[in-house]
């Protein structure tokens, strides 16, 4: 008997994760009824708007409902709602009240922010130093990742950032994005093959491929999108709960997350989001790399299509989702980071003659927190290992079925 995932109706980090195929939430008698779980295994809990216990609902499954006036209740004490698609990208996010200096500004003040972003493109100096920020910063982090990992290749990778802060100089636009482009494939080649551990009973039906990393480049797409490892998938599946995090950041501060800069307007995409989550990349590759470290996978945790598109599967969709939790507190930085360049640009009005470029580094380091979001799992089987006091934690963990008695 392998143990049940108990994570229907848990809040961990101020997060709650549906994930069941019978999930509702609404209102009664000015509580917050949610209901979450399977045909036979369905948990209710009901919240009160004095101690609601989180502050960010995320869903992952298309199944459910959620009412009205619970997204009222909802905002009103300050919870934003996530709705993420099978692979994690944001179906929909919803915005609480904004903060009181923002609620200050009023909608006028809103507005010119927007008209300000809207103004900041590849085209114009001041578009143009963020841009180079961004990429600077993304790969200064990459570099000092690298350095933990393999020193001679960072080393190698260092010089063609020099070929960065070049191009920006020179105002080569195209050599710029060229030069992040090489560092990035310098970079992912190094970790293409960092082992992926599965559990012991899991290995011999296991794909080879499913047990590195592997490219960071589907072969399917020769984009990220659609992996065709597991591993790859995962890390996917943490940057989309991350863009989740700035889209709510973004339009909590009067943000438009579709106006973007590095990425073009596309339908349906935050492409702001997107250009911000550039920053956050190291952080999110180095508690990535951590988890491929130390965690034990089981095959039923992901799913091979017929074309070889690899799929996530529950509970582990619903242990990536309650990262958000991590990426929060970053999501809020980058965006009151860009809101202040925003404003700052503005009164440069936007002349090439006067940049105002400013050199800036993101944290790459996030916050430790009090529960771990990834469950740990059974090392022999891959089964959710309940947990265990500090005096017992242990690096590698057996579940009371696969544990050997002391007695034999």
């Amino acid at each position: 008997m392998q143990f049940v995932d108990a994570i229907f109706g848990t809040v961990k980090n101020r997060t709650l994760v549906l994930s069941g195929y019978v999930s509702s939430v609404k209102v009664e008698n000015e509580q917050l009824v949610v209901k979450d779980g399977l045909k036979d295994n369905v948990v209710e809990r009901c919240f009160s708007r004095a101690s609601c216990p989180f502050d960010r609902v995320i869903t992952t499954q298309p199944e459910g409902s959620i009412s009205l006036s619970a997204l009222h209740w909802l905002s009103d004490v300050g919870v934003s709602v996530a709705c993420l698609r099978y692979d994690g990208t944001p179906l929909m996010v919803s915005c609480p009240r904004p903060p009181e200096k923002i609620a200050r500004t009023g909608e006028a003040g809103i507005v010119a922010l927007r008209r300000r972003q809207a103004q900041l493109t590849l085209d114009s100096e001041p578009g143009r130093s963020i841009a180079f920020t961004i990429l600077n910063s993304k790969v200064a982090g990459q570099i000092e990742l690298l350095k933990t990992i393999n020193p001679s290749i960072a080393e190698a990778v260092e010089e063609r950032a020099v070929q960065l802060s070049a191009a920006y100089r020179n105002g080569d636009l195209r050599s710029m994005l060229t030069a992040e482009g090489n560092v990035a494939v310098a970079y992912w080649r190094s970790l293409a093959a960092i082992p992926v551990h599965f559990a012991t009973r899991d290995r011999p039906s296991v794909p080879a491929h499913w047990t590195i990393l592997g490219p960071r480049r589907s072969p399917l797409t020769k984009s990220p999108q659609r992996a065709a490892t597991p591993a790859q998938a995962v890390l996917n599946y943490l940057l989309a709960v991350a863009i989740s995090e700035i889209c709510i950041a973004c339009h909590a501060a009067g943000l438009d997350p579709a106006l973007g800069i590095l990425h073009s307007d596309k339908a349906g995409r935050a492409s702001l989001a997107y250009d911000l989550i550039e920053l956050m990349r190291p952080s999110v590759d180095r508690w990535f790399l951590a988890l491929l470290s130390e965690h034990v996978f089981s095959k039923r945790d992901f799913f091979e299509a017929s074309n070889g598109t690899i799929s996530i599967t529950r509970p582990l969709t619903s242990h990536l989702a309650m990262t958000s939790a991590l990426w929060r507190p970053l999501a809020t930085d980058l965006v009151q980071w860009f809101v202040g360049e925003v404003r700052e640009l503005a009164d440069h009005q936007l002349d090439d003659r006067n940049p105002a470029y400013k050199s800036v580094m993101m944290t790459h380091f996030p916050p430790r927190l009090g529960t771990r979001p990834i469950a740990h799992t059974c090392l022999a089987c891959g089964a959710v290992v309940p947990s265990l006091p500090a005096s017992r934690q242990r690096k590698r963990w057996l579940c009371p079925e696969c544990r050997i008695p002391a007695s034999k």
